[in-house]
């Protein structure tokens, strides 16, 4: 602990300087050290590159995953080049494979999972469809007492 203090003042006095480190980087670029987050800006060229197979149809999950950003980035670059996400909406054939799978037991997660939506994506879509939705949980519904 001596060692570090006397370190620490060393450096403070300006006799111990701390070397200068080399820039990191990866595949995409430079790393920003200014953050708290590690975050590489994407050049314009993946930028573009990005919009234009999300506009093809790929998801932005895979983006995503391709680029090595959150997919939240990945809408933001979208919106900003003036694309509208909208889901997919599910055909009749795929609600009913909803419908089958909840009734079978499956839980929302795992439906969404198998479908590529989100759990409360698919709670609407079962809900749309008229199905009784089963307390969260495992928990049983009380009987209100009249």
């Amino acid at each position: 602990m001596k060692a570090l203090v006397n370190a620490r003042l060393r450096i403070l006095r300006g006799e111990l300087k701390r070397s200068s480190k080399p820039e990191i980087t990866d595949f995409r670029g430079q790393i920003r050290r200014d953050s708290p987050k590690c975050q590489t800006p994407l050049a314009p060229d993946k930028i573009a590159e990005l919009v234009a197979q999300n506009v093809a149809g790929e998801s932005v999950k895979t983006l995503a995953e391709w680029f090595g950003i959150p997919r939240q980035t990945v809408c933001r670059h979208a919106q900003r080049a003036g694309v509208i996400h909208q889901p997919k909406p599910f055909s009749d054939d795929d609600v009913t494979i909803m419908v089958a799978l909840y009734q079978s037991g499956l839980g929302l997660k795992r439906i969404g999972a198998q479908m590529d939506a989100s759990p409360m994506r698919i709670r609407r879509y079962l809900t749309g469809a008229g199905v009784v939705m089963r307390p969260p949980n495992g928990k049983t519904q009380i009987a209100a007492v009249a």
